[in-house]
């Protein structure tokens, strides 16, 4: 929705990674493993930001796993971290039909937290932070316009 308003191109990083890669991400990962992903990532990102013309990369928290790509998107992004409640953020995990959080796993609640909680100072790192807990995604849009800036 940002990025209509704003009229710039939309990516998520997801999806360039399985177009670059031909894979969807399931298949990325039980052949790749974590290392390769964090490859394929690296060298998407690096893409995006070869392209002179402003634009929106959507990124999920994990990036902040690769030290590397999250290190090219703080010297070159202006980064806004929305926030979700754990219930919230595995509901988006499964309408993403990401099910490795949860696949064969019953203690995915758990184990999605202790993501989360290690990854969360290193989230804090961007330039705004979002909370969108019980918001509607019209008020998290209006919210979010208020805190990244026009020029961006």
């Amino acid at each position: 929705m940002l990025a209509y308003h704003r009229g710039v191109a939309f990516h998520e990083l997801v999806r360039e990674i399985e177009h670059d890669t031909g894979m969807a991400l399931a298949e990325m990962f039980e052949l790749h493993r974590q290392a390769g992903y964090r490859r394929f990532e690296r060298a998407a990102l690096e893409r995006l930001l070869a392209d002179p013309r402003r634009a929106l990369i959507a990124a999920g928290s994990s990036i902040v796993a690769g030290a590397g790509t999250y290190g090219l998107s703080l010297a070159n992004c202006f980064r806004a971290w929305m926030r979700a409640s754990l219930e919230e953020h595995m509901s988006r995990v499964v309408k993403q039909s990401d099910l490795r959080p949860v696949q064969d796993n019953r203690q995915a609640m758990a184990d999605l937290k202790t993501i989360l909680d290690s990854r969360e100072q290193l989230c804090a790192r961007a330039d705004v932070e979002l909370d969108t807990v019980g918001k509607t995604v019209v008020r998290s849009f209006a919210d979010l316009t208020r805190l990244v800036p026009d020029a961006l």
